[in-house]
């Protein structure tokens, strides 16, 4: 059950500790979460408002785990992994998140002149460590990988973790290539989205062969390579009955 409430709660809980502890940067919270050092077991946000009453009740930690991580959804993926440090019912919850969002957008960094770029050794780094300490025994609703450019072994690599943890949404955006040892076969995965990617070796079997509940599959400005041969797409999907009727 969805609580629209709670969505403004925590993201002013979270805010309230980032004031308060503002050296705790992400920076920080990966050399807990992922240098395997010790973190604090509570950081204490004295704000009576984030504790939630004045006898320092927090009820927003007492609800079950499936609305506050409906709510964590809605944040960017390191702002999930750092509610880890509001008390030590939030310290492992962030793990057994049924979703992974990766946006370069969050790694982005100011360089000496004052220009953007992308940090992509934050990144990948980041994303590494998220997947390895992530409870493997929790399965994947969604999972959106939203990058430009970088290594597509290492983005590979990813999307197989996803599609082993049987992930039932796979959104894919960036200028990289995939091909079939990337998108092996599985028994879950419902729905495909895939923009600004290459892809190999591709359908060369018929869909149902690799994903027999497939109902949605979508390609946006791909380009499939297959044996010498490639075709780029402006547009490009199926859906709902046609897919199923042409996979039965």
């Amino acid at each position: 059950m969805y609580f629209p409430f709670l969505d403004c709660i925590l993201l002013h809980k979270v805010a309230l500790c980032d004031r308060q502890y503002s050296c705790f940067k992400i920076d920080t919270v990966l050399s807990i979460l992922f240098d395997k050092m010790s973190a604090p077991a509570s950081i204490p946000c004295g704000s009576k408002s984030v504790r939630g009453n004045d006898n320092g009740v927090d009820r927003l930690s007492s609800l079950p785990d499936d609305p506050l991580h409906h709510v964590m959804s809605f944040l960017p993926t390191p702002e999930v992994v750092r509610t880890s440090l509001l008390s030590p019912r939030w310290r492992n919850l962030w793990s057994s998140a049924p979703f992974i969002h990766i946006n370069n957008k969050d790694f982005v960094v100011k360089t000496d002149v004052g220009t953007a770029c992308l940090d992509n050794h934050k990144l990948e780094n980041f994303v590494d460590h998220l997947l390895l300490l992530r409870d493997g025994t929790v399965s994947l609703d969604e999972v959106r990988v939203f990058i430009t450019g970088g290594s597509s072994k290492k983005r590979s690599v990813w999307i197989r973790h996803a599609i082993k943890h049987k992930v039932r949404l796979l959104h894919i955006s960036g200028f990289f290539i995939l091909d079939s040892t990337a998108m092996f076969p599985s028994q879950y995965l419902k729905r495909i989205r895939l923009q600004y990617v290459r892809l190999n070796d591709w359908f060369d079997k018929p869909l149902n062969y690799d994903w027999p509940v497939l109902e949605h599959l979508e390609l946006d400005s791909c380009i499939l390579y297959t044996r010498g041969f490639h075709r780029a797409h402006s547009r490009f999907y199926i859906s709902s009955s046609v897919l199923l009727a042409m996979i039965s």
